[in-house]
């Protein structure tokens, strides 16, 4: 992309900057931004006895970008204070390449019918190695003046787990699961600016987890799961990650007739972080909350009506501490939010879907209100009509409506109106 500008040019300023009149007289500026990538994938699958089941997979990608800008420009420029300029120009080059390498191995023993053994790794390499030069020409009047910086950074990620589960199925219409996992990996980040720790900074991450699971399903028309974990972490990368938590999901879904189904649950995460590090004092408490309900009802297999709807209640819950720069001095910070989400969507179809000069109808949206320490609304309804003409042709408009209020940040509330229509074609 290139753009260019001849002949002098005095911009929207019609009155001279401490006695000089500002001009353009001609501008070069030129981009290119290049990217690709390598992509490769291997996978493996065997089963070799009865009992034994082995899979495996490996992936490798290695993007890469390179980005350049180039300026050439000249007149009578402002430089600050009092200083002109009568000509500058600038050149900026940067790469970036992202090696990323992750693999998966399985290994599933079933001694017995109703016993299983299930053995799994995984791990996940990644690093971006970047550089970059910017130079910037300064012409005043005769002097020459060349600014200069070049810099290279880089980042290296690793991840790795081995878990180890057993499932035992008493009865066939039930499963007990129990397990256990253990994650490990390190991490080097550019440090922060005010960081205490240098530069580079490293990071570690050791974590043990104990897996506990129960799976029913006493007919083909009713099933409940529910899954549990505890973790001790021992060294963590940020303080906002997981550390000795509990997590907790209950899920079930009732098929109550053919055109029917409702389902619902329960979400649970309590996360924990004491430092015993360099601030002691320095504590990070977390828990989310939902539960969440589901119906969705299709009468004669969905072909003139159908309705789908679901509501989520959410509970958030932050306690931390923060160090507060201008006093050097640890300092308490609370995050609560309290919200309800809700989605519902009715397709209407009188005549049935192919019936033709016959109207469709499609109502619904989406809207979620938090209540909690930054109070906030968002509404998104929807209306579609579906004018369907021949077995391949129809036409359509559709309104939506998308609406954010902040009580407390007023300024980066919007409301937007969407109107739409158009012919569609099925060939």
């Amino acid at each position: 992309q290139s753009v260019y500008s001849t002949g002098p040019s005095f911009g929207n300023r019609t009155t001279p900057l401490l006695g000089n009149l500002l001009r353009l007289d001609a501008l070069n500026q030129a981009y290119r931004v290049r990217g690709r990538s390598l992509f490769s994938r291997a996978t493996l699958s065997a089963a070799p006895a009865e009992w034994l089941d082995v899979t495996a997979r490996f992936l490798f990608s290695q993007p890469r970008s390179e980005v350049e800008h180039r300026f050439d420009e000249g007149g009578l420029l402002y430089w600050g204070a009092t200083r002109f300029l009568t000509g500058r120009a600038g050149f900026t080059s940067a790469e970036a390449k992202m090696p990323r390498t992750s693999g998966t191995a399985t290994v599933e023993l079933h001694p017995r019918r109703w016993l299983r053994l299930r053995e799994s790794w995984w791990t996940y390499q990644f690093h971006s190695a970047t550089s970059g030069l910017w130079v910037e020409t300064l012409i005043e009047a005769s002097l020459r003046q060349e600014l200069r910086i070049a810099a290279s950074d880089r980042l290296v990620y690793r991840s790795n787990q081995q878990q180890l589960e057993v499932l035992v199925s008493p009865r066939p219409w039930w499963t007990i699961r129990g397990g256990h996992r253990y994650e490990w990996g390190d991490a080097t980040v550019r440090g922060g600016t005010l960081g205490i720790l240098g530069n580079p900074e490293l990071g570690e991450l050791k974590r043990h987890v104990a897996l506990a699971g129960l799976h029913v399903r006493p007919n083909a028309r009713w099933r409940t799961s529910l899954d549990y974990e505890v973790a001790d972490t021992e060294r963590s990368y940020f303080r906002t990650s997981l550390h000795d938590y509990h997590r907790l999901r209950i899920q079930t879904q009732w098929e109550v007739t053919s055109n029917l189904r409702v389902a619902g649950g329960f979400r649970l995460l309590d996360n924990q972080k004491r430092s015993r590090e360099l601030v002691p004092d320095l504590a990070f408490d977390q828990r989310f909350q939902a539960s969440f309900a589901s119906v969705e009802w299709r009468p004669q297999g969905g072909e003139r009506l159908s309705l789908i709807a679901d509501y989520s209640r959410i509970a958030v819950r932050v306690d931390t501490t923060l160090i507060r720069t201008e006093q050097l001095a640890p300092g308490g910070y609370r995050h609560r939010e309290n919200g309800h989400l809700a989605t519902a969507l009715v397709d209407c179809k009188p005549m049935g879907p192919e019936a033709r000069g016959v109207p469709q109808l499609q109502l619904g949206g989406s809207l979620y209100v938090d209540s909690g320490s930054r109070p906030a609304n968002y509404y998104q309804p929807l209306l579609r009509l579906i004018l369907p003409v021949h077995r391949s042709v129809a036409g359509f408009a559709e309104w939506r409506y998308y609406g954010l209020g902040q009580a407390f940040y007023e300024l980066e509330s919007f409301r937007i109106h969407h109107v739409l229509a158009g012919l569609r074609l099925n060939l």
